[in-house]
């Protein structure tokens, strides 16, 4: 790849590790969790982690 892209005088970019376009959860996960949570609301960052781990246990059962 590096050849043909150095014989055709074109500059690779880099993508950063940790792009938000290069995460599968964005892809994947991430909506299928804001479906199961769309409408709740939460008085505590607690309860956000609780109904978090259980959508995304749902989402695990289902999927596997």
């Amino acid at each position: 790849m590096q050849d043909f892209l150095g014989k055709n005088n074109i500059t690779a970019v880099p993508h950063p590790p940790y792009s938000p376009d290069l995460a599968l959860c964005d892809l994947f996960l991430f909506p299928r969790m804001k479906i199961n949570l769309n409408g709740q609301k939460f008085q505590t960052p607690e309860e956000i982690q609780m109904e978090s781990q259980v959508a995304l246990n749902t989402l695990m059962k289902k999927d596997f």
